[in-house]
This record gives structure tokens, C-alpha cells and sequence, in this order.
């Protein structure tokens, strides 16, 4: 539960990386669970505590919580009396509690806020065990009462090897914050440091650990608590002192197939614990519990969990492994150009600890055959006992992973053939492209043929000039010359093209490899000047860069023409690729929709009127959230005519705060911050 302040349109598909974070096997039948703690230990049981009211608490007799049970509340429907003085709207709906053991003690840290506002505390209760407690409320740890205090939520305790413990903790308005907690009263010693965000930007959740002499800080952001619709993911920076400074964030796990906006995670036990909304059960919170490794001294990628369907593509050839249709035993393994088809997808299971991957369309199993010959060809089997019918699944580099038959020893290779229907192959160890594959969770990445906004990390958005050659950026009104559609073309590279020109594609102009040449449109010739790569940099944003210069998409004065230049991965070369959905049948008749939307009075003490523009008919639906992301307020319209619309809503009983107002039509979404005061 957490403060969300909505800087832009929210990404309803959103943008999806390619690979689960984390590896080993998710538990399928796990409790739902919202903000879950690091696991603990007490005895022979196994404990977490999440978001709920009076602090929820989850136990089982193993580390997996195969057998778990929801246990006893820690407050029941009480509370600690000094909240009140803290938090004088509390309800008794306590967040995101961290659980640690030290100097004798369980110590359960936990928040508690005022809905919409900035008013928090942190409050810590101890006992001497879980499984038989006696909870002593020890008061309030820290406080926050303005948008200039680091907002007090989401604490998370860190023990050091010296014996220091740490507390982190904050959200969104003031950023992340780091400070020493005294072992006799669990309380801070004085300093507050401060690690990352702030200045309202969507950092939250922290929490720290430590990995051969670094220190790893975890952070969620984007927005969390709208089920399916949530956009969390997590971000991992690194520092040689806990106070940091932290540095090379990168993505550490985001939305993949059913697992829905992860978040909050925790580390106890040798178990990697997070939430995540599940896409299969109507965006239900539920708790992950998994293991965690390292690669290059970094929290790697693993391949995505069981049940997920998954593309496999050719790191050498682009070419993608596909079943053809065909149902026979023994059938060859063959590969083909990208396609949408069933054929070319595959669903992931488990046998112990290797993978097998079964086609979506015909059912048959990727099997080795047993054959240890270089060059040996695959098949497909209807067995799936067989050890030729496993396959161990290793990270690589980059997305890219090499795939070993747990049979032969042999790795599937794509053997360089670029033919429609060509063989795919066993090769022995090899780090060679044509080993490597890129596992591709079926709708994740940048989806191919949906719109996009494309925001430089500097402001405004991408746009055509005009003119309709030029790229350059301005402020977004949701013109169609904003919108692009984002088409896969060969090798993982992208074609961009406007709404307003679906002919066009974005291209470097003159097919120039120099610095600071103009970016324009031109009609798509599937020259290699108009294919993009869209790399992943971590923190939700994308580099942009051209197969044929191998530069980069470059904004620079945030003025003008949108130009090329050397890859360095600045502020001016990083984009946000938002989700408009889907494209429709003809984007000719594509209607942009709504326009600009206006909410006013904003602040206001008491009602609003809601406007915008629809340029086509439209059923309208307005919601309004809270700053924790539920919802207030929920009003479906109807069928609505083209033209002005305005509506007018009542706020007699709406607390003093912050709001998030979301307007959806049939072809778009737009949201503001809404201030109510007293």
C-alpha cells in the first residue's frame, strides 16, 4: 500500500521485460500476500507478515510454504494508543512490516498513514518468539507529517557484518532514506541519509542486502495496487557502504505473463519473498517465494516460471523455434521466421531442476534424442519421462540464455539457417550466437504492432513535425502524430512508425552514421537506417539505437529535431515507451482520444467538474483513487457522443489530500493529480 503520484498516462499492458528475476520454481499455492516481510524463523516454523489490518501474518512448517497457514493478527482490532497522536485517521490498517531477529528479540517494524496524505509513522513491537508471542508495542521508530520528510513507510532492517543494523524506508515525495538503528532499543541513533528518488518520483519499498563486499539496494517503482492494471517493477542499484552512493540501477523484476506489477520484496532464510498481482485470478496480491543468484556480481535474470509460454528465438538467425503442426513422434524440430502462431509458442514445466518446454499448438515435447553428434538434429516427442526431454537453462549475457539437453550434454543451436522450415540442431559447447537463445514471454517486451507514447527521460514526447519528415518532441496532446506503432521486424529490431503516417518509418536521414544527423520519416523500405533496437537500460527506460549508424536516438537540448549521437546512455538518450494498447484494423481510422484533460477547480475545498474532448463516440469511465491506490470513486457513463464532455462530482466527504483522477474511454486514458483541501 503506498503513496502514488501519477506523473503520466498509466501503462495498462505494461511494458514488460522479458525475464523473470529470479530463479527456481514459484510455488503455485501460495497465500495471497500484499507487501509480505523477508521470511523468519521460530523453531521449526517459518513465518511472514504483510499488509493487513493488524499487521497479517502467513506461517508453514518449510521455507517454501508448501503447507502454509494464515495465522493471528498482531494487533487484532486494536492498535498502540500513540498513533493516534501520529496519525489521527488511522484505521487500524497497518503496511508493508519487516520482520528481524537481533539482541534477543524479534523486532517487527510496521507502518501506519493517513489515507491521502502525508501523515506516517513507523512503529516497532517486539517479542521473544512467533510461534508463542507476547507483542511489546516500543513506540514510534520515525514520523513524517510533510512532503519534505521522507514519508514514513516501508521500513526494512539490514544487519551487517560488523553487527550494525540499518533501517530503510521511505516513498515517492522525499525519496528513499537510510538510517543506524541503536540494537537496545531498535530505535535510530540520529543521522537520516538520504539514498535515492524524491521530488515526488516513484521510489519506494527500499530494502538492502549485502554480496561479497557490495551492498545491494532494492527499490519499486511505478504504481502499485491496481490488480491487473499495476505497473510496479523493481530496481537494483549498488554501493560499496550502505549509505551509499548507490549506483548502476538496473531492472530487477517486472511484469512477466501472470505476475503482475512484483513488488515489495524481502530476503530471509535464503528465500526471495515478493507480491505480485495474479493475472490468472483477477489481480489478487499473492506472496512469490523463491531463491535468488548472482551472475557478474549482479542479481541475474532467470527464464520465466512454470506454466509460462515462451517464444524462442535465435540470437544468430532471428529465427524462431516452431512445431509446424506436427503431431508425430519424431518429427524434426524446425525453425521459422517470427510469428504469432501457437506453433511458435511453447509452455515451460519442470522436472526437478531442469526445464521442458511442450508446443502450444501440437503438444509435443523439444527433445534431444539422445544423440551427442555435432550437428545432430532435435524432435519432437510425445514422451516426457525421458531425460532427452529435459533441458538445463542457463544465463548467458544480455537477455540471451544457452539451452543444454540434460540428456546428451548437447546445446540446441540454430546452426546458422535462415531458411523458413530449416532444421534446428545439437551442438557441444559453444558460446557462439548460434547457441543462444532469447526466451521471449509471450505479449511481454515491447508488443509488436501496439501504440506507444515515446517520452524522453528529459520531458515532453516524441512527435513527427508538421510537415510530417522531421522527428522532433513537444508537449504530448495526444495528436496522432505523438502515437507510434512499434512493429518487429528482423533480429530484434523494431520499425517506429506515426499514427498520423503508418506508411513511414522513423529512419536516420541520408542513412548518415554521423553524430548529430537529423532523424526523420520516410516511406518504410526495410533499409536498415529505419530499424531501431530498443534496449533495455533498467529504471523503466529504453535506448534507442539504429542498426545501421549503431547510435543513438538523441534529444539533446530537448528543442528541435531529434538527432543521432554516440551511445552513452545520458538523460537525452533514454525514452519511455507508455502503452496505448493495441492497433486497430486500418490505422488510417485510427481517432486519437481523448485530448487534454481538464480538472477544475484543482486544489479545490469542495466539488469538480471533469472535462475533455471526445472526437469519437465513446463510453466514459471516471475513477478516482486514493494515494494508496484504492478507489474512492468509480463512475461508468455510458455511451457518451462525440464532442465537449464535462461532469460535475461531489467531494462533501473526500479527506483532505491527494487524488489520482483516471478518465477511460474506448480508444485511450489519461490521469491527473487531483489536491483536496479542507
Amino acid at each position: 500500500m503506498k503513496n502514488l503520484l501519477v506523473l503520466g498516462i498509466f501503462t495498462y499492458r505494461s511494458i514488460l521485460i522479458v525475464f523473470l528475476l529470479l530463479t527456481g520454481v514459484l510455488c503455485e499455492a501460495q497465500p495471497g500476500s500484499h507487501d509480505p516481510s523477508s521470511i523468519a524463523k521460530d523453531g521449526e516454523t517459518y513465518w511472514i507478515f504483510n499488509t493487513n489490518r493488524g499487521i497479517g501474518t502467513v506461517k508453514a512448517s518449510d521455507p517454501e510454504f508448501s503447507d502454509w497457514q494464515i495465522g493471528a493478527t498482531v494487533f487484532g482490532d486494536t492498535w498502540p494508543s500513540w498513533i493516534n497522536n501520529y496519525v489521527p485517521d488511522f484505521a487500524g490498517h497497518f503496511w508493508a512490516p519487516s520482520i528481524k531477529y537481533f539482541n534477543g528479540k524479534f523486532h517487527l517494524y510496521y507502518s501506519c498513514s493517513t489515507m491521502g496524505a502525508y501523515t506516517s509513522a513507523i512503529g516497532l513491537a517486539t517479542t521473544t518468539s512467533l510461534n508463542n508471542p507476547n507483542w511489546e508495542d516500543q513506540g514510534m521508530v520515525v514520523y513524517s507529517n510533510s512532503p519534505g520528510n521522507y514519508n514514513a513507510i516501508d521500513p526494512a532492517i539490514f544487519i551487517d557484518d560488523d553487527g550494525s543494523i540499518w533501517m530503510t524506508y521511505g516513498s515517492w515525495h522525499a525519496g528513499i532514506a537510510i538510517t543506524q538503528i541503536d540494537p537496545s532499543t531498535g530505535k535510530p541513533t540520529g543521522n537520516i541519509t538520504h539514498v535515492t528518488g524524491g521530488n515526488a518520483a516513484s521510489y519506494e519499498g527500499p530494502y538492502l542486502i549485502k554480496h561479497e563486499g557490495y551492498y545491494y539496494m532494492f527499490v519499486n517503482r511505478a504504481l502499485c495496487c491496481q490488480g491487473v492494471n499495476s505497473t510496479y517493477y523493481i530496481i537494483v542499484g549498488r554501493a560499496t557502504s550502505a549509505t551509499g552512493l548507490y549506483e548502476n540501477w538496473r531492472t530487477f523484476k517486472s511484469t512477466q505473463g501472470r505476475y503482475i506489477g512484483p513488488g515489495h520484496i524481502g530476503y530471509g532464510q535464503n528465500r526471495l519473498t515478493y507480491h505480485y498481482y495474479d493475472g490468472n485470478e483477477g489481480g489478487i496480491a499473492k506472496l512469490a517465494n523463491t531463491t535468488l543468484e548472482w551472475n557478474d556480481g549482479w542479481p541475474v535474470a532467470a527464464p520465466p516460471s512454470n506454466g509460462e509460454i515462451v517464444q524462442l528465438r535465435n540470437r544468430a538467425t532471428g529465427m524462431y523455434l516452431d512445431g509446424t503442426g506436427r503431431t508425430s513422434e519424431g518429427e524434426l524440430l524446425l525453425q521459422n521466421a517470427n510469428t504469432t502462431d501457437d506453433n511458435a509458442s511453447w509452455e515451460i514445466s519442470f522436472i526437478e531442476a531442469n526445464y521442458q518446454f511442450a508446443n502450444v499448438a501440437t503438444g509435443m515435447i523439444i527433445s534431444g534424442n539422445g544423440d551427442e553428434t555435432n550437428g545432430a538434429a532435435c524432435i519432437q516427442s510425445s514422451t516426457t519421462s525421458d531425460i532427452n526431454a529435459q533441458w538445463e537453462v542457463e544465463y548467458y549475457s544480455g537477455h540471451f540464455y544457452r539451452i543444454k539437453n540434460a540428456g546428451t550434454g548437447m546445446f540446441l543451436d540454430g546452426y546458422g539457417r535462415t531458411e523458413d522450415g530449416s532444421e534446428c540442431a545439437q551442438y557441444a559447447n559453444t558460446t557462439h550466437v548460434n547457441a543462444q537463445w532469447e526466451i521471449i514471454s509471450v505479449g511481454s517486451g515491447i508488443v509488436s504492432d501496439n501504440l506507444y507514447r515515446i517520452n524522453p527521460r528529459s520531458g515532453n514526447s516524441l512527435e513527427t513535425s508538421v510537415s510530417g519528415v522531421n522527428m522532433q518532441i513537444g508537449s504530448y496532446r495526444g495528436d496522432e502524430n505523438q502515437q507510434f506503432i512499434i512493429t518487429r521486424v528482423d533480429n530484434g529490431f523494431y520499425r517506429i512508425s506515426p499514427v498520423s503516417a503508418p506508411s513511414m518509418a522513423m529512419e536516420v536521414s541520408n542513412r548518415s552514421v554521423d553524430n548529430g544527423a537529423n532523424i526523420g520519416l520516410s516511406s518504410y523500405s526495410d533499409s536498415n537506417n529505419q530499424k531501431w533496437e530498443i534496449r533495455e537500460n533498467g529504471d523503466g527506460y529504453y535506448s534507442v539505437i539504429n542498426e545501421n549508424s549503431s547510435k543513438s536516438l538523441d534529444v539533446y537540448l530537448a528543442v528541435g529535431n531529434v538527432i543521432q549521437y554516440s551511445y552513452w546512455k545520458g538523460t537525452n538518450q533514454q525514452f519511455e515507451f507508455v502503452d496505448l494498447g493495441t492497433t486497430t484494423t486500418g490505422l488510417s481510422n485510427f481517432v486519437s482520444d481523448p485530448e487534454e484533460l481538464e480538472v477544475y477547480p484543482n486544489p479545490t475545498q469542495n466539488d469538480i467538474t471533469v472535462r475533455t474532448k471526445l472526437k469519437n463516440d465513446s463510453q466514459v469511465n471516471i475513477t478516482i483513487c486514493n494515494m494508496h491506490g484504492q478507489k474512492v470513486l468509480d463512475i461508468t457513463m455510458g455511451i457518451i457522443k462525440a464532442g465537449q464532455f464535462e461532469k460535475n462530482i461531489k467531494l462533501d466527504n473526500f479527506l483532505q489530500g491527494e487524488y489520482i483522477i483516471q478518465v477511460r474511454t474506448d480508444n485511450g486514458c489519461q490521469n491527473t493529480l487531483l489536491i483536496k483541501n479542507k
